[in-house]
This record gives structure tokens, C-alpha cells and sequence, in this order.
């Protein structure tokens, strides 16, 4: 997202896929905990940037999923505030997400998907995802 006239907002993602832990009880909650930084200023007052996200899940030997064609599921989103500050790049924070029901089960493939919602953000510059933890129940 810029901060010039006619802002143009880029809705980035990335995407992290794993085998759900043969010890995770399925469908249980997960918590995705997130550090990110202000890279760039976000100008005299306080601004927000939220973060979304997501499960895909295949089940081994399911016939029915398509890995290239299903969806993900619904998102789940999280916001950090920034305070108000024209120097307050370069800091960091941490948030985290609690995603009641990612529908995983032990063995399944999974792809977590993480995205920026910079069009309902208030951040008027770059904010970087710098570390990203799945943490679940046993």
C-alpha cells in the first residue's frame, strides 16, 4: 500500500504448506502467532494492520479434494495498531490468531495462507511479515 495520491493497495500473501502433526487432536484449535514489522513510516497518526488467515486441508487417499481446484476455508483475522509516530519504522510486533476450527486431523496436508488486508488497513506504508508459528493442541 502506498501512501501517494491515487494509493494503490497490494494484497500480498504467502502460503506454508506441512503434514498436520500426527500428535495434533483433530479439529482442534490452532494459533497462529505472527511478528512483523513497520518497515517504512506510517506518518502522525495511529494506524492498523490487519492480517487474515487461512486452512486448506487435504486428507491422504480422499478422492474428493483436488489440491488444484478446492478452496480454503473461511478467514480468520487479526490486527496490530501501530502508535502514532513519523519515526516508527523499523519496529516490530507480535499478534496472534486463534482459529477455532481449522478442520485438520493428524496426517493431513495442510496450507496455511496468511494475507495482508491492506484495503481495510490503515497503514500508509510497507509492513513485512518477518516470522510465522502454527501452534495447535494435542
Amino acid at each position: 500500500k502506498t501512501n501517494t495520491a491515487g494509493s494503490v493497495n497490494a494484497e500480498a500473501y504467502g502460503t506454508w504448506q506441512f503434514a498436520a502433526p500426527v500428535d495434533m487432536a483433530t479439529n482442534s484449535s490452532m494459533r497462529v502467532v505472527l511478528l512483523s514489522a513497520l518497515v517504512s513510516t506510517n506518518g502522525p497518526a495511529e494506524s492498523n494492520s490487519i492480517w487474515a488467515v487461512s486452512f486448506f486441508k487435504a486428507t491422504p487417499g480422499d478422492a474428493t479434494v483436488d489440491i488444484h481446484t478446492n478452496l480454503f476455508g473461511a478467514e480468520v483475522f487479526g490486527t496490530n495498531t501501530w502508535a502514532d509516530s513519523i519515526t516508527n519504522n523499523n519496529r516490530t510486533a507480535t499478534l496472534s490468531i486463534n482459529v477455532a476450527s481449522p478442520q485438520l486431523a493428524p496426517g493431513d496436508l495442510a496450507i496455511l495462507k496468511l494475507r495482508r488486508n491492506s484495503t481495510n488497513d490503515t497503514v500508509n506504508g510497507t509492513v513485512a511479515a518477518l516470522d510465522l508459528q502454527a501452534q495447535y493442541t494435542r
